[in-house]
């Protein structure tokens, strides 16, 4: 973990300063990762290119710009998605745009978001190492198409082998309604390809922008399946067939998200999801915690996004019930996992889950090495596994070997397919878990091997 001097979790943005004064990539040096991260075998597909393994950055501030994303990319992560940009210019919010919240340490149970979910500022000091929840509210900002579409072409030279950049676009809803909206997506998606971009998503989940003039803060576009789904079919109509298409949702369940689903399926090469969680902000005093707006400094923003551990359980069911979906009906298109990452558990709980990539945020922020302890992890197994004079053919005696609790040595052999192919090892009551197969094991194994082994 990278500490500051006070033995706190160094943070790599900058919290207290407006988005403009953080475009400009990471608030401090970033240490080098071990070379071999970044040569790490191209064993993982997604959008139809291999590359390393699959863990990235998604839209948000930290990917704002070609200086983020180059420092990113050093580090190793290899799934980087471009901040949202738009066909006009739009400032961001003022500052703080981005508050902790208080006395929320734990995921939020599945069931309990039926209503409004209400939740607390307390300030922008990084908490510390134990898992936190943060909620933020940018209005999603954009740069002029003259100034994001050369940098949108510098982030290629930034990239190493096995890496991906998608670039994130966003129609202008809070002005256009429409047959103007679908114009205004495809006219930002068409600048993006035009930037160089090989794959596109389309921001149909973004939970804190209000509406200009007295139009207040809508639910995000997703949640209505014939609007999303003509937008999305608007934009691939225009693109060059080989450019990838992704689109971007926010939590739904059942009937709800496969209604989605099922209207933009055939359209999409991934689906990549969840956003932050529309929830209402209040200080101590139980006032609107984020306020002003361009030409209006005491407009209160009610709503924001909620990220951080509060959304991991979200996260994970929202994935599960995508790779069912898209097992159900043999549709290909790739998931891409995020919400709620906080360490290198949850990332393989989301590949586990069904995701083939995995993105963070909130935790990249505070802890850069994130890359780098998911591919030490894994060398670590792999070490144990090749070395010809193991004498343990247990998990449990793997796990002693490699002085780990068992429970993660399970995951990590759940989430490393390449070395279950390769293994057979039992449970201490000789139950086989891990055969020689050729085949990639459906959701349902899956999951069923991951829920047998915690």
């Amino acid at each position: 973990m990278a500490l500051d001097a006070t033995g706190q979790l160094e943070s790599i943005y900058d919290y207290n300063r407006p988005f403009s004064e953080n475009y400009g990539g990471p608030s401090h040096e970033l240490e080098a990762p071990p070379a071999e991260v970044l040569e790490d075998a191209l064993d993982w597909h997604l959008l139809g290119q291999k590359i390393a393994y699959p863990i990235g950055v998604p839209a948000s501030p930290l990917t704002a710009s070609a200086d983020w994303i180059g420092a990113l990319a050093r580090q190793g992560f290899n799934v980087l998605t471009y901040k949202t940009v738009r066909s006009a210019s739009r400032e961001a919010y003022p500052a703080p745009n981005w508050f902790f919240v208080k006395d929320l340490e734990s995921p939020l149970p599945v069931d309990s978001i039926a209503g409004d979910v209400v939740v607390t500022a307390s300030g922008t000091e990084l908490p510390g190492s134990r898992p936190y929840s943060m909620v933020n509210s940018f209005g999603m900002p954009s740069g002029k198409p003259e100034e994001w579409m050369p940098d949108v072409r510098r982030c290629s030279e930034q990239l190493h082998a096995g890496q991906i950049l998608i670039v994130s676009v966003v129609g202008s809803y809070e002005i256009y309604r429409g047959d103007e909206l679908l114009a205004d997506f495809v006219a930002v998606a068409k600048m993006a390809e035009d930037a160089g971009a090989g794959a596109i998503e389309v921001n149909l989940s973004c939970p804190n922008t209000l509406a200009d003039g007295d139009g207040g803060m809508g639910a995000p576009l997703c949640e209505d399946p014939v609007h999303a789904g003509e937008i999305v079919q608007a934009v691939r109509d225009a693109l060059r067939p080989e450019t990838k298409l992704v689109a971007k949702l926010g939590y739904m369940r059942g009937s709800q998200l496969s209604n989605v689903v099922e209207r933009i399926a055939g359209s999409v090469d991934g689906i990549a999801g969840i956003n932050t969680l529309q929830v209402t902000v209040v200080d101590e005093t139980g006032n609107p915690a984020f306020k002003g707006v361009l030409g209006d400094p005491e407009r209160d923003r009610p709503k924001a996004g909620l990220s951080g551990v509060a959304i991991r359980d979200l996260a994970c069911d929202f994935v599960e019930q995508l790779a069912r979906l898209r097992e159900h009906n043999h549709w290909a298109f790739d998931i891409i996992g995020m919400g709620g990452v906080m360490d290198t558990y949850d990332v393989r709980a989301l590949l586990t889950s069904g995701a083939d990539a995995v993105q963070a945020t909130s935790l990249t922020a505070n802890e850069v090495g994130l890359a780098r302890h998911l591919w030490e992890d894994r060398r670590l197994l792999e070490a144990a596994i090749n070395n010809e004079e193991w004498d343990f053919w247990t998990v449990e005696g793997l796990a002693k070997e490699l002085r780990l609790a068992p429970n993660l040595a399970r995951d990590l052999l759940v989430s490393s397919p390449d070395v279950a192919r390769r293994t057979v090892l039992t449970d201490r009551e000789g139950r086989e878990l891990y055969a020689a197969r050729d085949r990639r094991p459906t959701l349902r194994e899956r999951i069923e091997r991951f829920r047998s082994v915690l």
